[in-house]
């Protein structure tokens, strides 16, 4: 009796990036430098201006490193001829901002921001979870056609 093979995804045909993903990539690494650098360089200021109300400069230098890793990752994905060279990354970022964009949901209800801090709650809150989705649409996309092209 036969043993059904899989293809796997290294001798699949390369599924290109499509246009659309690349422009998203350019949009959340625009994103992810200017939030990253106000976080990581200008702590803060930054945070005395959107009014959070936890002074905690080390955490948000710390939260800026990470979007300005993210911003990196998003540009070496632009390098990048095929899908299958940045799934893990889209995958990863996917994760992050599904994490967050949770975290950012539980803080809204669980935390008691003064009224002043709950403008940059909620604008973060749909930032990160808009990134989260674009993210995942393009992640289907690609593996929709990628499947297509086995």
């Amino acid at each position: 009796m036969d043993t059904p093979t899989l293809v796997s995804e290294a001798s699949a045909p390369a599924t290109p990036i499509s246009k659309g993903f690349r422009v998203y990539l350019w949009v959340s690494a625009l994103l992810a430098a200017g939030y990253g650098a106000c976080y990581l360089f200008f702590a803060g200021p930054f945070l005395a201006l959107v009014k959070w109300p936890f002074h905690d400069p080390p955490m948000a230098g710390l939260f800026g490193c990470t979007l300005l890793s993210l911003m990196v990752g998003a540009m070496l994905c632009l390098r990048a001829k095929t899908w299958q060279e940045i799934k893990l990354f889209v995958e990863f970022v996917i994760a992050w901002f599904g994490f967050v964009s949770v975290y950012d949901v539980y803080s809204i209800f669980g935390v008691p921001f003064p009224p002043a801090a709950l403008p940059n709650v909620y604008v973060d809150t749909v930032i990160n979870a808009s990134m989260c989705m674009g993210f995942v649409i393009f992640h289907r996309r690609h593996q929709n056609a990628a499947a297509r092209e086995r």
